[in-house]
C-alpha cells in the first residue's frame, strides 16, 4: 500500500495538527507521524509533561477503546504565540464533550487514512470558516486533493457506530438545502457508513442533485474501501494512466469530439488502434457523470457519431448500471473488482512527505 511516507517530528506542528483535529488517538498520529507507537508515547508523555496536552479515553460503554489527546490552554496559547493560528479559543471549546468523543474519533479516522498519500483534510472550522458557511452546517471537512481540487466532505455514520446516528429524512433535507445553499467548489464527497444510507443518499443525489462537478457517493464497505476509492482518485493525472492500463488503450483529453462533450458525459477519448471510444470514470463514485451520460448520449446520439462509451466502475456497481443503461447497446461497462484496487492500483501510490498547512 505504498511507500512508507516520511515522518514529521516537529513537536509544535504536531500539537498544532492535534489542536485543528480537536483531538487525535496515538494510531491516528503514528499513521500521519510516527514511526511507532513506542516513539508516539514517548513523545506524548513528555508533551503532557511539558503542559500541552492531556488526554481522555473514548469508552465504549465500560471497554476502553482508545486513548484521545487534547491541547490545554498552555498549548494554544504556544500555537497563538507561534503563528500557527491566529486567534487562540479556550481548550474547553476546542475539546469534544465525552457525548461527542465517539464522532470526533471516528471522523478523525478519514485523517489518519488520507493525510499519508498527500490528501489534505481540513477540519470543518477550517472549511466553514474557507467556504463562509454557517456554523451549524452539517459538513464535516473538506479535502484537498493530490492534484489541489478540493471538496467539501459529508460524514453519515451508521447507528451501530454511534447510538443515533444514520441519515433520517429530516437530516436528508437539510444535506439537500445545504450543499445547494453552500455549493463549496463544486465539489462535494459523501462517505456512508451503512448501505441503506448509501442507497438512500444515491436515489436524492441522482433525482435532485445533479448539477454539481462532482458530486461523489462513496459506500465506506468493509477494511476501508471507501478510504481505497478516495485514494485512488486524488489525481486527475493518475486517474488517467490507470485508466490506460484497465482499458490498455491511449487516452486522449484534448481530442476533438470532447469539445462538446467532455463538460456532459465523457473525460477521454481511447485510441484503440482500429476504432475509439469514449471513457466515463464512475471508480470515483462521481454520481452526476452517470446523469450526464444518460442524458446526453443516448442511442439517438450515439448514431449520430459512432462511438461506444466505456464506463469504469468498481465491481458492485455493475448490476446497478446494467440496469441503468440497460436501453445503451453502446455503453460496455468494465468492471474493477476491491482486491484488484487494493493489489494492484493503490500500491502504484507514491506516498510524500505530509505538508503540514500553517
Amino acid at each position: 500500500m505504498g511507500k512508507k511516507v516520511e515522518k514529521i517530528y516537529d513537536e509544535k506542528q504536531i500539537i498544532y495538527e492535534i489542536y485543528r483535529m480537536r483531538g487525535l488517538t496515538i494510531q491516528q498520529l503514528c499513521e500521519v507521524v510516527f514511526h511507532s507507537k513506542g516513539y508516539a508515547y514517548k513523545f506524548l508523555q513528555r508533551m503532557k509533561e511539558f503542559g500541552w496536552l492531556q488526554d481522555r479515553m473514548d469508552m465504549k460503554g465500560k471497554i476502553r477503546q482508545a486513548k484521545v489527546y487534547f491541547c490545554t490552554d498552555q498549548a494554544i496559547e504556544m500555537l497563538e504565540r507561534e503563528g500557527f493560528i491566529n486567534k487562540s479559543v479556550k481548550a474547553k471549546d476546542n475539546t469534544p464533550p465525552r457525548n461527542k468523543m465517539k464522532y470526533t474519533v471516528l471522523t478523525n479516522e478519514v485523517y489518519a487514512a488520507l493525510m499519508p498519500f498527500g490528501i489534505y483534510v481540513y477540519d470543518s472550522r477550517e472549511w466553514k470558516i474557507k467556504n463562509k458557511m454557517d456554523r451549524n452546517t452539517l459538513v464535516r471537512g473538506g479535502l484537498q486533493m493530490f492534484d489541489g481540487r478540493e471538496m467539501g466532505l459529508y460524514l453519515f455514520f451508521s447507528s451501530e457506530q454511534i447510538s443515533g446516528a444514520g441519515l433520517s429524512d429530516s437530516m436528508l433535507t437539510r444535506f439537500k438545502h445545504e450543499v445547494k445553499k453552500f455549493p463549496q467548489t463544486n465539489r462535494i464527497a459523501v462517505l456512508c457508513y451503512d448501505l441503506k444510507i448509501y442507497e438512500k443518499m444515491v436515489k436524492v443525489v441522482d433525482k435532485e442533485l445533479s448539477t454539481f462537478n462532482e458530486l461523489l457517493v462513496i459506500p465506506m464497505g468493509k477494511n476501508g474501501l471507501g478510504f481505497n476509492l478516495l485514494r485512488i482518485s486524488r489525481s486527475q493525472i493518475e486517474r488517467k494512466a490507470q485508466l490506460e492500463t484497465i482499458l490498455n488503450a491511449r487516452l486522449n483529453e484534448s481530442h476533438p469530439s470532447l469539445e462538446g462533450n467532455k463538460q456532459n458525459f465523457a473525460q477521454y477519448v481511447a485510441d484503440y488502434g482500429n476504432h475509439e471510444s469514449y471513457v466515463v470514470d464512475f471508480l470515483s463514485m462521481n454520481r452526476p457523470g452517470l446523469h450526464h451520460l444518460a442524458t446526453h448520449y443516448y442511442r439517438d446520439a450515439f448514431e449520430k457519431d459512432g462511438r461506444h462509451v466505456d464506463l469504469v466502475c468498481w465491481k458492485p456497481n455493475e448490476k446497478e448500471l446494467i440496469k441503468k443503461f440497460q436501453q445503451y447497446p453502446h455503453v460496455n461497462i468494465i468492471s474493477i473488482s476491491s482486491q484488484e484496487i487494493s493489489d494492484k492500483y493503490l500500491p502504484r501510490l507514491t506516498t510524500t512527505k505530509i505538508k503540514m498547512k500553517l
